[in-house]
């Protein structure tokens, strides 16, 4: 008998329903065995919401003889609804599969877009939860268990597991187990199948706090893979990956030899990868998919993995993997992916590595840096790729003309590759259409090329900057979700679209020669969250439409020559805001909406009026960094943001994330500096320099505790510097010179490693490490004073060295009687007082 339990998501809080066992006792019955009677089950008044292990203690299935039943039933219970599927066996009646996996489908959009564990709350509802109870063991028949996704609240496997002497199938993946896989497990001689995998979602970063941020159900195995699971002869399939596995992946793995399908992604495990070629045994030649990627393995590939005559996938990426790639793999004839980024590898792949490789689809070697191709320019590849990945590598100076042969590519990676040419003719013509497209950060030149609608393929990313490209900007596809041509020189300007036809998310041109006025079109595009136009030549009055863009998360207009009145920021829901550099005049701009704002930088402007009050409202700049993980994208765009940190303009691009900024520096800003901007106390850098602030120094500025950069040079201030300041531990850079300060400079261990410079211009300040003294402290040593001093010290030394030659006179004196009482005593007479003179 099959049994395959499903359930709709019930209100209260599932856990397993007791009818399964209300089920099989019917079963016991020929009587309602009839062919279109509804099972009796209890009616929803009698229903119990209750765990596994009391659910199964009811089940004593081995003596259950049921005549031949149609191959299906389903139960309808009223209220939360379940549905029984219950294949029957012909003959013996004993249940041979029991599939207690998850029936409610994972939805990767829901998970990916809700808040707070919202999505993660709904999904437990639907979980298997409690411990595992021995009655198990009663299905003596079972040869199919699945209790994968589930929450077995982070309990180990049960040792009973190793007595299920018929068992074929088992899925345990994603359940929340934890702790060791159990040698009794290889005593599973029959097993087929095993499955202790995790989620892939563990790996992905989500901006939320930490007690959501990951798939709340993950198994967790922490220790090495017994040797027991290495008796398990019959496995077919074998899949430990995302776990926490340490150790060696011990040589005995090899001796699996009906292996088709092996996965230790995401492990611990260090060491030398094991020679997995096919041995004396014919031990597998039957692999299909060998994947050890994300790990610690070292050391060189073995030649023999060319004689696995049916992998079609291989995966070694992300390991520290070294040596050259054998010219064996040219034999892997049945090859589909293979993939062996970021790892250790060196030396020269040639034509002969890919020989016989015609079914390869998938090539991906990216960021080994010392990889270099050294093929032919007239190569004609045996494959037709789909995704090619070779950041890193050596592919240059010549543009590869072996990609002209490849028709059918969806991703082309070739950044950071050495390449400086210029952009082929025919490059236009094969790769108009591609998905994915990455040859940033080479040398290449040459006009842009005309990319065209991409046959229904959303979400295209095109990214060509940090090259040498020139002339004027084309029109882009609609369907294109990043473009990226920053660090160029491309110039005119930017083309006129329809806006509304694009789903443009990231546009970055900054770093150009792009001029004219700043193009209305780009306000009609309501999917824009990253707009960077810094560094280019662009003129004109700033339109009011930018405010409209409601997604914008960013935007960087940095070093232009735009001018006018800002109004539209009020309207602002922007994470990152930088305006430095260019003309605009007027009161300092509201910012009321501005809650989510991480980077604020219009300095070098022409700001007037008070720092408004609502800039400690910025909820962003009040998170503690230290309890908040971020959605890092897998994107390598060129975009930056410009900062003045530690008195040194830096550019972030990857870290953007991270860093918390105001600089309203070199305005014409007057009034105080609003008490409330103490509160923001996740941010890093805080520049008002260069402005028209009077007063005093917010007396809890120690309590922005993340404060790595603090400048409020260049004003009015006065008043003392709160002691407060020297709270602030991770503060590395600091500046106060020309104000009005006065008063004593507080101590702190931080402060102390600052240069006096810091404090220039501010003739009240005193104390250390000025040499300016502060009331009340000790008079410091005058210039005579210390030569007195000196002179007493000196005269010391003399009078105590003339007294210590005093007592040498003296021993000397007394060693002398001394010698000469000794021999009168001995009666040597004269001849002492002769020799006694020779001393």
């Amino acid at each position: 008998m099959e049994m395959d339990a499903a359930h709709a998501l019930p209100s209260p809080s599932l856990v397993v329903p007791s009818m399964l066992s209300h089920t099989l006792d019917d079963l016991r019955s020929p009587k309602k065995a009839h062919a279109h009677d509804a099972l009796a089950v209890p009616t929803p008044s009698k229903m119990a919401h209750t765990t596994f292990s009391h659910m199964m203690q009811h089940v004593d299935a081995p003596s259950l003889k049921v005549p031949t039943m149609p191959s299906t039933h389903r139960m309808p219970i009223g209220g939360p609804e379940i549905h029984g599927v219950i294949p029957i066996c012909n003959k013996t009646g004993h249940v041979l599969k029991l599939n207690l996996h998850n029936p409610t489908p994972f939805d990767n959009d829901r998970f990916y877009n809700s808040q707070d564990g919202e999505y993660i709350d709904y999904y437990s509802k639907s979980c298997l939860a409690g411990e595992l109870n021995p009655a198990l063991l009663d299905l003596k028949q079972l040869q199919f268990l699945d209790l994968s996704m589930n929450n077995f609240s982070g309990s180990e496997i049960p040792k009973f597991f190793g007595s299920f002497q018929n068992l074929k199938h088992l899925n345990l993946s994603i359940a929340r187990f934890q702790g060791n896989i159990p040698p009794h497990v290889g005593n599973l001689s029959r097993l087929e199948d095993l499955d202790l995998s995790d989620f892939w979602t563990n790996r992905i970063f989500r901006k939320i706090d930490k007690s959501h941020r990951s798939w709340p159900f993950r198994n967790y195995f922490n220790t090495s893979v017994p040797d027991s699971l290495f008796n398990l002869r019959n496995l077919t399939y074998l899949d430990l990956s995302q776990n926490k596995l340490q150790g060696t992946i011990s040589n005995a793995i090899v001796n699996l030899c009906n292996l088709k399908f092996l996965d230790l992604t995401d492990n611990r495990f260090t060491g030398k990868i094991p020679d997995f070629g096919i041995n004396q045994n014919d031990c597998l030649q039957d692999l299909d998919v060998l994947r050890i990627s994300y790990n610690s393995l070292n050391g060189p590939i073995s030649a023999s993995f060319g004689t696995l005559s049916s992998l079609r996938e291989l995966d070694i990426s992300n390991n520290i993997v070294n040596g050259s790639i054998p010219s064996s793999f040219g034999q892997l004839s049945n090859l589909e992916k293979l993939e062996l980024s970021n790892n250790s590898l060196s030396g020269m792949v040639t034509e002969l590595h890919f020989s016989k490789m015609s079914k390869l689809t998938e090539l991906s070697m990216s960021l080994n840096n010392l990889l270099v191709f050294n093929v032919s320019s007239e190569w004609i590849p045996p494959f037709q790729l789909k995704t090619i990945k070779l950041s890193s590598c050596t592919l240059g100076p010549l543009f590869p003309s072996w990609l002209k042969t490849q028709e059918n590519v969806v991703e082309l990676r070739i950044s950071r590759t050495g390449i400086s040419d210029r952009l082929p003719d025919w490059f236009e013509k094969v790769y108009s259409r591609v998905h994915y497209l990455d040859i940033s950060k080479n040398n290449i030149s040459g006009e842009l090329p005309q990319f065209e609608e991409a046959n229904n393929r959303p979400f295209r990313r095109l990214i060509l900057n940090s090259n040498s490209f020139d002339g004027s900007l084309r029109p882009l596809p609609s369907d294109v979700l990043l473009w990226d041509v920053s660090n160029n020189f491309v110039s005119g300007n930017i083309p006129i679209q329809n806006g509304t036809n694009l789903t443009l998310e990231v546009l970055i041109l900054s770093s150009n020669l792009l001029s004219g006025f700043f193009p209305g079109f780009l306000c009609e595009i309501k999917t824009m969250t990253i707009l960077d136009l810094a560094n280019n030549q662009f003129t004109g009055k700033l339109p009011d439409c930018i405010g409209e863009i409601e997604n914008l998360s960013m935007l960087d207009l940095t070093n232009n020559t735009l001018h006018g009145e800002i109004q539209f920021l009020g309207k602002f829901t922007t994470v990152v805001l930088t305006l430095a550099q260019q003309q605009f005049p007027g009161t300092t701009p509201s910012l009321e909406n501005a809650m989510f704002l991480n980077i604020l930088d219009v300095g070098k402007n022409s700001f007037t009026g008070n720092i408004p009050p609502c800039i400690g409202n910025f909820s962003a700049m009040i998170t503690d960094h230290s309890s908040i993980e971020y959605l890092m994208l897998d994107v390598d765009y060129g975009g930056s943001i410009p900062g003045i940190i530690n008195g040194i303009e830096r550019r972030y691009t990857k870290t953007m994330p991270f860093l918390t900024s105001i600089d309203i520096s070199d305005n014409s800003i007057v009034g105080e500096i609003p008490d409330n901007l103490t509160g923001l106390v996740g941010l890093r850098n805080l520049n008002l320099a260069g402005n028209n602030l009077t007063g005093r120094i917010p007396g809890k500025i120690g309590d922005m505790q993340e404060l790595i950069s603090l400048d409020l040079s260049r004003n009015e201030l006065s008043g003392q510097i709160p002691p407060s300041l020297s709270d602030l531990n991770f503060l590395t850079y600091l500046n106060l010179s020309y104000n009005n300060l006065s008063g004593r400079i507080p101590n702190g261990n931080q402060l102390r490693t600052l240069d006096p410079s810091v404090y220039l211009g501010n003739d009240g300040l005193c104390g250390a490490p000025l040499v300016r003294r502060c009331g009340g402290d000790a008079p410091a040593p005058q210039d005579n004073d210390k030569s007195r001093i000196l002179m007493k010290a000196m005269m010391m030394m003399i009078l105590y060295f003339r007294g210590f030659m005093r007592a040498l006179d003296l021993v000397s004196c007394l060693v002398s009687w001394l010698y000469v009482g000794f021999c009168i005593l001995l009666g040597l007479g004269g001849m002492c007082f002769l020799s006694g003179s020779n001393m």
